[in-house]
């Protein structure tokens, strides 16, 4: 993900598919080949995660992390949001969900500042949520 600053950003989770596995991030400037420091994001042992990282030309960014346990209705989206291009990300809010079993969703941020988030229920069924995401403190 560009984040409208020349810097890519790259979201991963380490660890094999239906466990507790940490989500990371890291820069890399394509001009200079600068290769930022890894961050991790979440503790190593949270519920399986799948993470979206989306950027507005403002420079905002937003980390959409959906986890819970597979095969489990317990799934929650959080977001986390950074305003210095992905270098440090505020502490998570949970969104509304429209279904915690559609899994993770596609994820957008509007230059004016609107999130959206779309999931997939069958193959001809979407269904999009928006709104302004804050930090928890404001």
């Amino acid at each position: 993900m560009d984040n409208h600053a020349g810097r890519v950003l790259v979201v991963w989770e380490e660890g094999f598919a239906f466990t507790a596995r940490p989500s990371w991030v890291r820069s890399f400037m394509p001009d200079s080949g600068e290769l930022g420091e890894p961050v991790q994001l979440t503790a190593p042992d949270e519920a399986q995660a799948c993470s979206r990282l989306v950027s507005a030309p403002s420079g905002r960014v937003a980390l959409v992390r959906s986890r819970g346990h597979s095969f489990e209705r317990d799934w929650v989206t959080e977001v986390s949001l950074s305003d210095d291009g992905g270098r440090t990300f505020g502490a998570p809010s949970v969104v509304d969900v429209i279904d915690p079993g559609a899994g993770c969703p596609a994820a957008g941020l509007a230059p004016y500042g609107d999130l959206y988030l779309a999931w997939t229920r069958d193959p001809s069924e979407l269904r999009v949520s928006h709104g302004k995401p804050v930090r928890p403190c404001e």
